[in-house]
């Protein structure tokens, strides 16, 4: 992988409409993300390829968040969410984090939708482990592209290497649990969800968003779920 895949990369999400548009999947994130983390406060909070922002900006009246994407636009989104009374709580950084030095460390860290697109998946997982603080939680959510319902959705509509310029990353979630464990970072919870199938997509969002919380909330049709979001925790010094 060179340095033209961050460049496709960018110029993906700076077409901001594409992510919007897959405001079902965004929804249902943000839930599992309260849901794992639970409320927190008094925290420095670190959003990596924050998107619109909408995973982490519901703890901005508590804590302190890094809302970090390499797109103008996405940052844009972000900047016209955070509430006035609140704007001293956010840093809006515009950088690769492949690529940008941090001079600090986080006590919780999301990395949501991001995996798939970077040029190094371990050194990805190597920094973060870095700038984590001792005991702190991070959340990683990827999708398993070896799941049948993934292939059988991918099938009808591929993750096309022509949508992005270049071919997703495939990652394991077993892998990603022992890579951590290696870095110091236990699981603590782990959920599931499943992507959109092309036909639920045409249903409208509402029934979209029933459809993937029904799965995530069913034990009958967890088979159906390839989408991972787990929560780790670094341990202690």
């Amino acid at each position: 992988m060179d340095e033209s895949r961050s460049g496709q990369a960018k110029a993906f999400f700076e077409q901001s409409a594409i992510y919007l548009a897959n405001r079902p999947s965004i929804r249902l994130r943000s839930e599992i993300i309260r849901n794992l983390l639970g409320e927190q406060s008094g925290c420095r909070m670190l959003d990596i390829g924050c998107g619109d922002g909408s995973l982490s900006i519901s703890y901005i009246a508590e804590n302190n968040i890094c809302f970090l994407d390499f797109s103008t636009a996405m940052l844009e989104h972000v900047k016209e969410s955070i509430p006035r009374e609140f704007q001293n709580h956010a840093t809006l950084l515009q950088a690769n984090v492949e690529d940008y030095n941090f001079s600090e460390k986080f006590d919780i860290i999301l990395c949501v939708g991001v995996l798939a697109h970077v040029r190094d998946t371990d050194k990805i997982l190597n920094k973060i482990e870095s700038i984590l603080k001792p005991e702190g939680l991070a959340i990683f959510q990827l999708s398993h592209t070896g799941h049948f319902y993934y292939r059988l959705r991918s099938f009808f509509q591929s993750e096309k290497k022509e949508q992005y310029g270049y071919s997703l990353n495939k990652i394991d979630p077993d892998y990603l649990i022992k890579k951590l464990k290696v870095l110091g970072l236990n699981v603590l919870k782990r959920c599931q969800y499943p992507v959109v199938f092309p036909l639920v997509g045409r249903l409208g969002t509402d029934f979209t968003f029933f459809f993937l919380k029904s799965v995530y909330k069913s034990r009958i049709f967890q088979f159906l779920a390839s989408e991972h979001v787990m929560l780790f925790q670094k341990s202690k010094l």
